[in-house]
């Protein structure tokens, strides 16, 4: 059955007497009840569709409501996260941090972040023009010390720029 509800005609009155009904009266009154019960299943048959097919929309209102929510929801996560990165990047570029440093900033808020940024600055000093850390730190970068043979030498130069001129 469906959950619409309907106006229901009024019973038919029946008469409070006290004498007896003839057969026939009797016969009558239940032909005419039978009639108004089939009236009714006649109408109920044709409710039935309509009360599916409003159920269905109710259903599919209530996931659209659904999809929109959830789409609300995932616009608001990358909301705040892009409010984050820029806020980070912000406390980064002020500070001076390398773009590799600036990936590790942690905090929630302005203040904590310059704190962190602070932090890496003085645990990981910033870099030379060159790519090379300030101060004595080495990272093993090397360079071959020059050959004590004179010939080597030249021949090292000339292979160093023959190799310069095939990348060009």
């Amino acid at each position: 059955m469906s959950d619409t509800t309907t106006e229901q005609p009024e019973a038919p009155e029946v008469e409070e007497q006290h004498e007896e009904l003839s057969p026939e009266a009797l016969r009558k009154q239940l032909e005419k009840a039978r009639k108004e019960a089939a009236s009714y299943r006649t109408k109920v048959r044709e409710l039935e569709p309509l009360a599916t097919k409003a159920k269905q929309l109710e259903e599919a209102s209530q996931s659209d409501l659904e999809k929109l929510t959830a789409r609300a929801e995932q616009a608001e996560r990358e909301r705040a996260e892009a409010t984050d990165r820029a806020l980070r990047l912000d406390v980064a570029f002020e500070k001076g941090l390398t773009p590799a440093q600036a990936k590790r900033l942690v905090g929630a808020t302005r203040e904590e972040l310059e704190a962190d940024a602070d932090e890496i600055l003085r645990d990981f000093p910033a870099l030379k023009p060159d790519g090379r850390p300030k101060g004595n730190a080495d990272l093993g970068g090397r360079e071959k010390a020059p050959p004590s043979n004179p010939k080597q030498a030249d021949l090292q130069q000339i292979e160093a720029d023959l190799a310069a001129s095939r990348r060009k």
